[in-house]
């Protein structure tokens, strides 16, 4: 993806330096022009530059405020999913328990012959 990127760059370079060249305009149009275009990409560069730098200074941001909330926040989660369960064994006990009795009373009730 690099080598296409640059490649592009390069045969855009290239062709707009061409064009500037075997354009129909004095010498002093034709540098006018081709200073104007340096002048544009040298701009765009260092807007590149400095959007690079500001997305570098928010991903750094974004990564503190993560680990700064984020790992308290998964703790108290964490904790509160095992008082729930902690909480909730007994009951789960005691169904786990009437289940077992009301599937023994449905097999006492059951008869035995499969004719019926």
């Amino acid at each position: 993806m690099a080598k296409f990127s640059t490649g592009l760059l390069l045969g855009a370079a290239a062709g707009t330096v061409y064009g500037l060249l075997t354009a129909k305009r004095t010498g002093r149009q034709t540098q006018q022009a081709l200073a104007d275009y340096v002048t544009g990409v040298a701009d765009g560069t260092t807007a590149v530059t400095a959007s690079v730098t500001h997305l570098k200074q928010a991903s750094q941001q974004l990564r503190h405020t993560l680990s700064a909330d984020l790992a308290p926040a998964m703790a108290g989660i964490e904790d509160a999913v095992n008082d729930f369960q902690f909480q909730t064994q007994p009951q789960l006990t005691q169904i786990g328990e009437h289940l077992d009795r009301i599937d023994a009373a449905v097999s006492d009730l059951s008869p035995d012959d499969p004719q019926v």
